[in-house]
């Protein structure tokens, strides 16, 4: 279960897919590495194991990487949205070059799973 697997570390990526997308026709500054990144604690793993799994359908189904990471172990703020932030930050330095993220939230549903994120890069 996917919102099982969240656990403490440094990257606590859960649902990488390891294929390359293959529906995708466009090109991002030379790269179609494309994914979908999700910040989630401990706290809220459980509760949002339904929408984790959604998402990691939706993931697959379009081709798109699927990173879900708890809080990176260097982002020390308070505040949980500025620990995203860096969190998200830190990931991103471990990516290739042309890598495009879309971040979303943790209780975030693809409603319409034909639809793909096409329109937004």
């Amino acid at each position: 279960e996917v919102g099982d697997a969240v656990r403490a570390g440094e990257y606590n990526s859960l649902a990488r897919q390891s294929q390359q997308p293959r529906n995708l026709n466009f090109d991002v500054n030379g790269s179609r590495a494309v994914g979908i990144l999700i910040v989630v604690d401990s706290a809220a793993r459980q509760k949002l194991a339904t929408q984790l799994t959604a998402m990691q359908c939706y993931a697959r189904h379009h081709g798109y990487y699927l990173d879900i990471i708890g809080p990176h172990r260097l982002c020390v703020q308070t505040n949980f949205f500025f620990v995203k932030h860096c969190s998200v930050e830190r990931f991103l330095r471990r990516q290739q070059e042309g890598y495009t993220a879309f971040v979303m939230d943790g209780d975030v549903i693809p409603v319409v799973m034909q639809r793909g994120l096409e329109p937004w890069i």
